[in-house]
């Protein structure tokens, strides 16, 4: 049997590429952890550096996959000073696929397009309205008949319309598809909430059909002019008091700046808040804590957090605790999985300052970043007493692995009349726990579930032979 062909995009590009396939990344995400960055994008994090980040972005914008937004406003020829800088929310900058980078994610996961569902939310916030289009009529009469099952659908509210041209996604174009608007009522309960998180299908997430490239070994990009530097045809923006460009001046401005009094003055100054808040914990300055933690607690500034890091003064850590502790119970993404970090540097005082917080998940998350032997011992501890947040960092620090998937095998003729007197129970949620686990078990040979499949495909419940022939999971 030959070998299959990798593509020639690595794990970092091919994330990068996938996330944004909806809607426009921030970069400002990427300071958060990758457990809540996870959740946020709904999508594993591939372990990597900073440096990595910004080189496989301005690798993907050289190639024509991504471009760049300034403030919602297409930028061209950004470099890795300013992506660093969007990464720290130092400028307002964030990410989108074009056609061309849409299109080389679309081929890798041999997408059809026709069984795409875009649910187009709830018009005017109205969260009994509904508007959901896919490229087949089928499909479509499919998740209306799902939401059917876990919602009372307004008689008389389902209204159909063929929609030409269809863009399942902003980057592309299909000749047709099939919509459907519906109300709903009203009155849904904690029961039905629970019930439809635990059987309602969802839209599986694509996945490339071949093996991604090995991660490639990137250089830290090197910016080789300024910004202000560049010729008008490559930075034609609003002309005088363009914000790249005044940015590009604060940056070189301050990067030549020795006078620390002058630098913690610049940390007031919204404009040259970010350049002088590097520069000082470049020079580290220990006499501009007190300034970088005003921008820490009055702006919510990433990296003076960043640079209080570098300036390793543990005069810092009890204020910064008692902000991490504040933002903990409020879920602040960024600034908190930042200052967690920056804790955690400070070895075994920074150990101590965050063991208070092992049982949250912000806290686990921030340890992951410690070398301290009580930070090991105590995750080790709530992991065996079953502390998921607790594994789940020793999984990220490299200390335990995830369990292997056994390989297929088999069924048993016992197993196999088993799955078949399953297959014919009465009530739907049976038959549709049948195709979930048909479709879910990595442990079963393709062909002895190809029988059951098909005969699931023909089943009498639209739900079920929906799941079976589009192979859909809950």
């Amino acid at each position: 049997m030959s070998e299959q062909k990798t593509v020639d995009i690595d794990d970092l590009a091919f994330y990068l590429l996938e996330v944004a396939v909806e809607f426009p990344i921030p970069l400002r995400y990427f300071s958060a952890n990758p457990g809540r960055l996870g959740g946020w994008l709904n999508h594993s994090v591939p372990r990597h550096s900073r440096s990595e980040l910004i080189a496989s972005l301005l690798e993907l914008q050289a190639a024509g996959y991504i471009r760049f937004l300034w403030d919602g406003k297409s930028a061209e020829a950004v470099n890795a000073a300013e992506v660093e800088a969007g990464i720290v929310n130092g400028v307002p900058l964030s990410y989108e696929l074009t056609p061309h980078g849409g299109d080389r994610w679309a081929a890798i996961c041999g997408v059809n397009w026709r069984y795409w569902k875009a649910y187009d939310g709830y018009p005017g916030f109205d969260t009994t309205k509904h508007v959901l289009t896919t490229g087949d009529m089928e499909y479509t009469e499919f998740w209306l008949e799902v939401d059917r099952r876990f919602q009372v659908v307004v008689p008389g509210s389902v209204q159909w319309e063929e929609v030409r041209p269809w863009f399942p996604v902003e980057w592309h174009e299909e000749p047709a598809g099939w919509r459907v608007t519906y109300v709903t009522q009203d009155n849904e309960t904690p029961e039905t909430s629970v019930a439809r998180s635990r059987w309602a299908p969802y839209r599986p997430t694509p996945r490339p059909t071949s093996p991604l490239a090995p991660r490639a070994v990137r250089p830290v990009p090197v910016v080789d002019r300024p910004l202000q530097h560049l010729g008008d045809e490559e930075l034609d923006w609003w002309g005088a008091g363009d914000p790249r460009r005044e940015f590009a001046k604060e940056m070189e401005r301050v990067a030549r700046s020795d006078d620390l009094a002058t630098l913690r003055l610049w940390l007031r100054c919204d404009g040259a808040r970010y350049a002088a808040a590097r520069r000082l914990g470049t020079l580290r300055d220990k006499v501009a804590v007190p300034a970088l933690l005003r921008a820490v607690f009055s702006e919510g500034d990433i990296a003076a957090v960043e640079a209080l890091g570098e300036i390793g003064d543990e005069r810092c850590l009890s204020p910064l605790t008692t902000l991490f502790e504040y933002l903990e119970e409020r879920k602040h993404g960024p600034l908190l999985d930042t200052i967690g970090r920056t804790i955690a540097g400070f070895g075994e005082a920074g150990a101590t300052a965050l063991l208070p917080f092992a049982d949250r998940e912000s806290g686990c998350q921030a340890l992951v970043y410690s070398k301290s032997e009580r930070v090991v011992a105590e995750l080790q501890r709530q992991a065996a007493d079953g502390g998921w947040q607790a594994w789940e960092a020793l999984v990220e620090m490299g200390l335990l692995s995830r369990r292997r998937r056994k390989p297929p095998s088999k069924l048993t003729p016992e197993r196999a009349a088993q799955l078949t007197a399953w297959a014919a129970r009465p009530d739907w949620k049976s038959r549709f726990e049948l195709v979930v686990h048909l479709l879910n078990t990595p442990s079963m040979l393709p062909e002895d579930a190809a029988d059951l499949l098909a005969k699931l495909r023909e089943d009498p419940d639209p739900v079920v032979r929906g799941c079976a022939r589009f192979g859909l999971r809950c």
